[in-house]
C-alpha cells in the first residue's frame, strides 16, 4: 500500500515540474494573489485556472467570448473568495482556510504563445506560526519552516486527492 501511494505520488510530480512552479505562503485568514506576468490581455487572448493540473477551473477569461473574468460558483470554497485582474488574469483569493491549499495550476494563450505554471500554496495557521518560531533559533527559522511547510503541504495534497 505504501509503494503504491509513493509511486502514484512520483508520477503525479513529475507531470507537475513539466512547467515553472512557484510556492507561494500564505497566513490563514488573509489573502493572497498569484501573478500571470501578463501585463495585458488582448482580444483574442484567454487566461485560465484551475485547482490542480486537470481540477475544476476556478476563473477564465477568453477576450474572444467575454471581456470580463467568468467563475465557478460551484466551487463552494472559492464562492465569493476569488477575484481575476481583468487587464492581468492575475488570481486574487481572499479571506484564505486551509482548503485552499493544494496546487494551482495556469494556461496562458496570447497569440500563438501558449505557456502553463503552477503554484503551489500553503497556508499555514497563525498559531503555527508563533510555536515554530519560538522553538526555532534566528538563523534556522526562516530557511528551514519555508522548505517544510511547502513540502508538507504539497505531498499531503496530493496524497489526499490520489485518494479520493
Amino acid at each position: 500500500m505504501l509503494y503504491t501511494s509513493l509511486v502514484l505520488c512520483l508520477w503525479t510530480l513529475s507531470g507537475v515540474f513539466g512547467d515553472e512552479v512557484n510556492s507561494v505562503s500564505v497566513m490563514e485568514g488573509h489573502s493572497v494573489t498569484l501573478h500571470t506576468d501578463v501585463t495585458h490581455i488582448q482580444r483574442d487572448d484567454s487566461v485560465e485556472w484551475r485547482f490542480g493540473v486537470k481540477g475544476p477551473v476556478i476563473a477564465r477569461i477568453k477576450r474572444s467570448v467575454n471581456i470580463n473574468p467568468t467563475y465557478n460558483e460551484t466551487i463552494e470554497i472559492f464562492r465569493d473568495r476569488v477575484k481575476m485582474n481583468n487587464q492581468t488574469g492575475d488570481l486574487t483569493i481572499t479571506h484564505i482556510t486551509s482548503q485552499h491549499s493544494g496546487l494551482y495550476h495556469l494556461k496562458i494563450k496570447i497569440g500563438t504563445y501558449r505557456t502553463a505554471k503552477s503554484f503551489i500554496l500553503s497556508v499555514y495557521s497563525p498559531t503555527a506560526v508563533s510555536i515554530s518560531e519560538s522553538t526555532q533559533t534566528p538563523s534556522s527559522s526562516s530557511s528551514s519552516s519555508s522548505s517544510e511547510s511547502s513540502g508538507q503541504t504539497f505531498c499531503v495534497k496530493m496524497s489526499s486527492s490520489t485518494h479520493n
